[in-house]
């Protein structure tokens, strides 16, 4: 249930994003063949409001994945500190001032 979050949240706010845009738009027609414009256009504007909106759902979906994605491929070492490479140069950080 909460293996892969990141993308059950991507694919919930596709989801929630088309059907609250279909059903704006038929709700936006119903209204306007009963003479009801201004509810009509409310409805419409809240279903574009719903598929926009979906766009920042998805993207905190995509930003939980990228960040799982990132902490399972980080290299740790077995005290829980990140590894080194071995073959890179340590730069050594002195403290004396350079002679003039």
């Amino acid at each position: 249930m909460y293996n892969n979050v990141g993308k059950k949240i991507m694919v919930l706010a596709q989801i929630l994003g088309w059907v609250g845009l279909i059903a704006g738009i038929i709700t936006w027609i119903v209204l306007l063949i009963n003479d009801e414009k201004l509810g009509g256009w409310l409805s419409l504007v809240g279903g574009v409001l719903s598929f926009v909106f979906s766009w920042f759902m998805y993207g905190f979906g995509q930003l939980v994945q990228d960040v799982h994605e990132g902490k399972m491929n980080a290299p740790i070492g077995s005290n829980g500190e990140k590894k080194t490479e071995q073959n890179v140069p340590q730069t050594v950080v002195s403290d004396e001032l350079p002679d003039l």
